[in-house]
């Protein structure tokens, strides 16, 4: 079976404006965290900016990039559906959206991530990155539906066999039909030795015709 891999192009934390001093500042620390690949101390850092301003969307659509990069895959997907309601623009959906979409690929949860780069691309049509990877999750969805009716297939055949009741007068002809294949078998060879002996004989006699008869003995 060909294998698609899911193009992961991430998009990385966005950077919050100043709205809001005391969230900003801890959106700031939380993206100098992640950088520095301390993705848990980020976290709280986005959590209690989060705190500060529940619908924050920055906040939770970073928030969704350190869950992801600590392979809490479920959360992360979690935090990038909750980022692409509260955002405003199209562009902020669309990239919450691809993330989310990513995410629920990594744990092989293809239909939610199908839906995903959809909104991603309903929010944004130009967006050939989260075409490709719908095309690919499409591409596996379908290979792995024809996989699961072919194994749903031959299950349903074995538990039918079991089910059929044993047939005595069915098996009593497939035994006359084996025993009468076997008998021909015999035949068969009776004849082909018959026909070596007849050869045989008939070989013996020409020679015998062929040779010169002898005098007889004198006295």
């Amino acid at each position: 079976m060909k294998q698609w891999r899911i193009m992961i192009v991430f998009f990385l934390p966005l950077f919050a404006s100043a709205q809001s001093a005391t969230p900003n500042n801890l959106i700031k620390k939380g993206n100098e965290l992640y950088r520095k690949g301390a993705f848990d101390k980020a976290l709280e850092a986005y959590e209690n900016a989060l705190k500060a301003k529940p619908d924050n969307m920055v906040a939770g659509y970073n928030q969704g990039n350190a869950l992801y990069r600590s392979e809490k895959f479920d959360e992360a997907a979690q935090r990038f559906g909750e980022a692409a309601e509260k955002a405003k623009s199209a562009a902020d959906k669309s990239r919450a959206y691809y993330n989310q979409g990513v995410a629920m690929n990594k744990q092989n949860q293809l239909e939610p991530a199908i839906e995903a780069y959809k909104n991603a691309l309903r929010n944004d049509p130009t967006d050939m990155q989260a075409r490709e990877n719908l095309q690919k999750a499409l591409q596996e969805l379908k290979q792995k539906q024809q996989e699961e009716k072919k194994k749903q297939d031959q299950q349903q055949q074995e538990e039918k066999k079991k089910e059929e009741p044993k047939d005595p007068e069915k098996e009593k002809k497939e035994e006359q039909k084996k025993n009468k294949m076997s008998q021909k078998e015999v035949e068969q060879k009776l004849k082909s030795m018959e026909e070596k002996e007849k050869q045989l004989r008939d070989k013996l006699q020409q020679q015998k015709k062929a040779a010169p008869e002898r005098p007889g003995k004198d006295w």
